[in-house]
């Protein structure tokens, strides 16, 4: 009789301890990838034919518990993101990164093994749609310009019917005092942004406006002595419509402010900032062909001196091309670099976003089945401008990647032509195969006339699973 009681009591305990817990719904979803890559050429020199070729991969899981209807906590992690066989990175606090841009609220190392990128609350309460915590940012209206970005964040957003409305405040960064920044001298010292949007969308139709602004106080000290801030504005007006067999999206970003507003008595001037970027995108689709074409214009450098023109670009998230600009290539390969004209920002490259150009494709596709899509592409791209560099926007370029093209012999990047395949295996299942050539245009010569450039092509298969 008192092993029976003993073994009620302990089920008693056992139920009201998780009585909680089983008041909590799970649902898990995400995607896995596995990718085979070859590069003909790490760099567009003549004198360079080294190639590569390896395997990589990535689990990214995402996670919302439900603890009551409307209200959840959500998380997202990247887990065993790695080179097949490949070195390990060394341990580190710099966060992950595409290019100049942040991609994880982790660090390499941590999203070789696991890294979380998104952990916060959600409210769909009567008045709207609370969030905080880390969560995506720097996302919105189309795919171009976009850097998604985790964020510290307070988000509202009002749904009704079919307008949407939404407001966010966002930590960019924050270098207070703190038990783990405790050298910090200064008192403002962060970068926060204020966002709002509306949005009005229906069946074949959906257009938008975003206005960011931005108070950066990070750079108040740098390695130049030069004590600035950055006060400036963003206006991105969107739309995506389709019209008949037409499907046709488009966006316009346009940044203006102080770039850099000097506090100190240094020689340099304050700088403003005035960039503009857009992109059409149009697709017809006649039965099981379709044929589309895209434009994209990112400012280049202009010969002011107070003015930052390039800061407005395609964004690592849209990837028009292999090899041109593509973040999965500048992630997992890096830059593709072509000769330099001496000064130390002034290498001729393709990174991870497209800026400084106007870019042209033409494509064409057939589905003669439901699972399967072939596509081919051709793209041409230019750049805007062939600017030097002053002292003062030398000074400042290292924020966001400004180059020095002074002396460049020509804006022609070049043609690429891809070719890909996509068989979807099941719902959830697919595999891709591609191939891209790339015709090295002369702006990979630098400064230099005689210098002789090579062409470069890729392989690339990739199997994904989304669940």
């Amino acid at each position: 009789m008192k092993r029976l009681w003993l073994v009620s009591l302990a089920i008693g305990m056992v139920m009201a301890f998780s009585a909680s817990a089983w008041a909590i719904d799970l649902k898990v979803s995400g995607s896995f990838y596995a990718a085979g890559v070859y590069l003909d050429k790490i760099s567009l020199k003549k004198t360079n034919e080294q190639s590569t070729a390896f395997y990589y991969q990535k689990l990214r899981l995402k996670t919302e518990f439900i603890v009551a209807p409307g209200l959840s906590v959500v998380t997202t992690a990247n887990i065993m993101e790695r080179a097949w066989g490949a070195n390990r990175s060394a341990p580190s606090t710099t966060l992950d990164t595409v290019g100049i841009y942040t991609t994880s609220a982790a660090t390499r190392a941590e999203n070789e093994n696991i890294g979380f990128d998104h952990a916060y609350v959600s409210y769909a309460s009567p008045i709207g749609i609370f969030r905080v915590g880390y969560m995506p940012d720097y996302i919105g209206g189309t795919i171009f310009h976009d850097n998604e970005t985790p964020a510290g964040k307070i988000t509202y957003t009002l749904p009704r019917e079919n307008i949407i409305l939404g407001i966010q405040l966002v930590k960019v960064a924050d270098k207070s005092y703190t038990a783990t920044n405790n050298t910090a001298t200064q008192t403002d010292h962060d970068t926060d942004k204020v966002q709002a949007f509306c949005k009005y969308s229906n069946k074949n139709f959906e257009g938008g406006l975003i206005w960011l602004y931005a108070n950066d106080a990070a750079n108040r000290t740098n390695p130049d002595s030069i004590s600035i801030k950055s006060k400036f504005h963003s206006m991105q007006p969107y739309v995506k419509a389709t019209i008949g067999p037409v499907k046709i999206q488009a966006e316009l970003d346009y940044y203006f402010g102080k770039l850099a507003q000097l506090e100190s008595n240094a020689v340099y001037i304050d700088q403003k900032l005035n960039s503009l970027a857009g992109w059409l995108d149009a697709v017809a689709t006649f039965g099981p062909v379709y044929v589309g074409y895209t434009f994209a214009y990112s400012q280049g450098q202009g010969s002011d001196g107070d003015t930052v023109n390039v800061y407005a670009g395609g964004g690592k998230d849209w990837s028009p091309t292999l090899i041109m600009w593509n973040s999965d290539r500048s992630y997992w390969i890096g830059n593709i670099n072509g000769y330099s004209n001496g000064t130390s920002s002034g290498t001729a490259r393709f990174g991870a976003e497209m800026t400084n150009a106007f870019f042209h494709q033409l494509k064409v596709g057939l589905k003669p089945t439901d699972q399967l899509d072939i596509s081919l592409s051709g793209a041409y791209a230019r750049a805007d401008k062939l600017n030097g560099l002053n002292a003062t926007q030398t000074a400042f370029g290292r924020l966001i990647g400004l180059q020095d093209l002074s002396g460049y012999v020509s804006k022609d990047y070049g043609t690429e032509i891809d070719l890909t395949g996509t068989y979807k295996i099941n719902d959830n299942l697919s595999y891709m195969v591609g191939f891209g050539y790339l015709f090295t245009g002369d702006y990979f010569k630098a400064n230099n006339a005689n210098a002789e450039v090579e062409n470069d092509y890729m392989f690339i298969n990739k199997l994904t699973l989304t669940f």
